[in-house]
């Protein structure tokens, strides 16, 4: 099982929700935030964020 989220271009606000969203599923399966913007950082409390061209 794998728990995407899809974002255009990811802002602060989209990202609190993005991560808020995906940390509301209890398990442990691998969480991504797919987006078009280059984070500095690409952990966010386990969540990753993947830079897609």
């Amino acid at each position: 099982m794998l728990y995407p989220s899809l974002c255009i271009h990811v802002g602060r606000v989209d990202q609190e929700r993005e991560i808020r969203s995906l940390n509301a599923v209890n398990d442990n399966y691998p969480k991504y935030i797919l987006s078009m913007d280059r984070p500095p950082y690409n952990d966010f409390e386990g969540i990753r964020q993947i830079y897609i061209p």
